[in-house]
């Protein structure tokens, strides 16, 4: 873990006390501040010194797992840990930071061509995050704010591509780009380091990667306040009798439900 003056005390400490309730070894080692900070470098060539540093010890561990030090974690991360820790790449939910909140899993988006994605259809995660149950749902990468990478998969990468390029970033041609702006989609222009490690290792491993919707392996964001199921709930969901055009929004993948007679008392007395 890189830590640095400019993130939350909370969330160290919050880590600490979910490290310490279970006795999790693994190698140590010190990374200087100027790559944490990615000032000069950028974080591709940190994660790839990381992953080196991990293959040097590999006896010591199974699995390396990424966790971004301004994200809160559950205490039960390590045991949900021990039950997925077989599969090959597992990403934990976690929300953006600003409206509409999209988690940070992605599928293929076969109109951008190779490498394209696109956020996952609200619809299918709608009954999951809303009744709150558990999920492994195949995608086609995630972030590493919060990703699980089983040894065997950075070791085969490695073997194939050297130590210092297990992790890489690419541009999204210009073409593709446009194709997926006239399909609505929000575009970076840039095909980043922990998407592109997962799709490289679906196409050079035939390897999957899930999204793990398990209540212990999400994250939140510290800002102002963590941002979570509930800020993607609040967006993606529009109660009855509000004044919008609901047939669009159901196309959008948007669902439109009623409000529970606790909801409807607490709107109650609001507007009083």
């Amino acid at each position: 873990m890189v830590g640095r003056s400019t993130v939350s005390f909370m969330v160290m400490a919050q880590w600490i006390a979910a490290l310490r309730l279970v006795h999790w070894p693994g190698p140590i080692f010190l990374m200087p501040e100027i790559y944490a900070a990615g000032a000069w470098i950028g974080v591709v060539p940190l994660r790839n010194l990381v992953t080196w540093h991990a293959l040097k010890r590999a006896q010591e561990w199974d699995s390396l797992l990424w966790i971004d030090a301004d994200h809160m974690v559950s205490t039960g991360l390590p045991e949900r840990i021990e039950e997925i820790g077989h599969l090959p790449i597992v990403c934990g939910p976690y929300f953006g930071r600003e409206f509409p909140f999209e988690i940070q899993a992605f599928d293929l988006a076969p109109e951008g061509g190779e490498n394209a994605v696109r956020p996952i259809d609200p619809a299918k995660l709608l009954p999951f995050l809303q009744q709150g149950k558990s999920a492994l749902l195949e995608v086609a990468g995630g972030g590493t704010g919060c990703m699980l990478v089983r040894k065997d998969v950075l070791e085969r990468m490695a073997a194939r591509r050297g130590g210092a390029d297990v992790w890489r970033a690419d541009r999204i041609p210009w073409e593709r780009q446009l194709a997926l702006i006239e399909t609505g989609q929000s575009v970076s222009g840039v095909c980043t380091e922990d998407i592109l490690f997962c799709l490289d290792v679906r196409e050079a491993l035939g390897e999957k990667t899930y999204l793990d919707l398990d209540t212990r392996m999400e994250t939140g964001h510290v800002g102002e306040e963590p941002r979570d199921r509930r800020h993607w709930l609040a967006a993606h969901t529009v109660p009855e009798g509000a004044k919008v055009d609901h047939a669009a929004l159901a196309k959008a993948g948007y669902e439109v439900r009623p409000l529970n007679r606790a909801q409807r008392r607490q709107l109650a007395g609001k507007r009083r």
